[in-house]
């Protein structure tokens, strides 16, 4: 799906974003039929080498939101915003109802630091007003990809065949 466009240099982050979302929550689907998400994305093309550590941050998110905020179903909301030369991905649950927002300092947290720091970026946790947790991941914004024209073969021509003789 991610490399399936007529332009393989390039993404959109709204559909990488919602494409990235369903696979990680079908992932567990039958232990979380009632996860609903809500995604905002403003538009952004990009090289796909730039996604990685955005993915991986955003898997790792919506994972412990799922693990920790998610046992009765739910909301998951995913904003990806531009805001001059910043980039935001927001990614917030409605909590668990059954107790108060885990903000923990686990080996996801730490993995979503590492994250950001690919991106030069920085990573917030902070409890909501809905009960749950958000995390918030801020960068220097990509610049968007202009399209490549085609590459240029450089070097020696292959060898041509010679014609055969008539008989």
């Amino acid at each position: 799906a991610l490399y399936q466009g007529p332009d393989l240099s390039r993404v959109d982050i709204r559909q990488f974003l919602e494409e990235l979302i369903g696979q990680v929550l079908s992932l567990d689907a039958a232990n979380h039929p009632q996860i609903r998400t809500d995604l905002e994305a403003d538009e952004l093309t990009i090289d796909p080498d730039k996604l990685a550590p955005l993915a991986l941050f955003a898997v790792e998110a919506i994972s412990n939101a799922r693990k920790h905020a998610f046992a009765d179903g739910g909301l998951l909301h995913v904003r990806f915003h531009l805001q001059g030369e910043e980039a935001t991905l927001e990614i917030a649950d409605e909590g668990s109802k059954i107790g108060p927002p885990v903000v923990g300092d686990g080996v996801g947290r730490t993995l979503m630091n590492a994250f950001a720091r690919q991106l030069r970026g920085k990573v917030e946790f902070a409890s909501n007003d809905s009960g749950g947790v958000t995390v918030r991941l801020s960068f220097p914004a990509p610049e968007a990809t202009p399209p490549q024209p085609p590459a240029l073969r450089v070097g020696p021509s292959p060898p041509r065949s010679k014609p055969k003789a008539a008989a």
